[in-house]
């Protein structure tokens, strides 16, 4: 058996990194009132930090189902932005979309589509089967574990930061817009989105790093070779 890993060894090294959200310092602020982690948003997935004043602008489902014409980005710019979108789990409705372990056929997620179009983050606006598991969902995606560099997979993780909001905060954020949170919810529960609108105002997210940690794991490879000479 020859050794194929690093340094003529049969130890192939790679890094995966830990990441823990400083849930403590987390925050986002509407107008002049700050809304906390755990009270007012949990975190639904993690990517990196998040801090600044962004717009926001509102997608629908944020699905886009390129078979069947459906992109409720198209007129809207996201880029450098925060995506605001029913889910996690809303769907385009009476559209199936079939999935293979981790692989959307024909279609991107919210996560995917925000991320490919440079968003910044997602809010999400709450379903209300979503808000009875609030307590468990406060306790979810607050540490995140990935390789790096990243390497496309069907298991990584989502690509895009996002959080999931409280009717109160969904309320403040909606508060004077096109379609204000109440209203938002619940045409959301019923899969009646509105059409695609930048909000007037902008947000504060602040989102960092509380700790990271590169670990070292590895695989074991070697090479052994047939013994036919053709």
């Amino acid at each position: 058996m020859k050794p194929l890993g690093d340094s003529s060894t049969f130890f192939q090294h790679y890094v995966m990194r830990e990441s823990h959200v400083d849930t403590a310092a987390a925050y986002l602020e509407i107008g002049e009132v700050k809304f906390h982690f755990g009270d007012h948003f949990v975190i639904r997935s993690f990517a990196g930090p998040i801090t600044g004043a962004l717009p926001v602008v509102y997608v629908g489902h944020g699905w886009t189902v390129a078979g069947r014409d459906i992109d409720p980005y198209a007129g809207v710019d996201v880029k450098g932005k925060v995506v605001l979108a029913h889910g996690p789990r809303a769907l385009p409705k009476g559209v199936e979309i079939r999935q293979i372990g981790g692989i959307n056929v024909g279609a991107n997620t919210a996560f995917a589509e925000a991320a490919r179009r440079g968003a910044a983050g997602i809010i999400f606006i709450p379903q209300t089967s979503a808000l009875q598991n609030w307590t468990q969902m406060q306790g979810q995606n607050t540490v995140v574990r990935a390789l790096e560099p990243p390497v496309p997979s069907a298991y990584a993780a989502p690509p895009v930061t996002s959080v999931l909001l409280v009717q109160k905060a969904t309320d403040a954020l909606l508060a004077g817009e096109r379609v204000e949170g109440a209203e938002m919810v619940a045409r959301g529960d019923r899969q009646d989105y509105p059409l695609s609108f930048q909000l007037k105002k902008t947000v504060t997210l602040h989102l960092p790093v509380g700790s990271t940690t590169d670990h070292r794991p590895y695989n074991v490879v070697g090479l052994m070779e047939g013994s036919d000479p053709s």
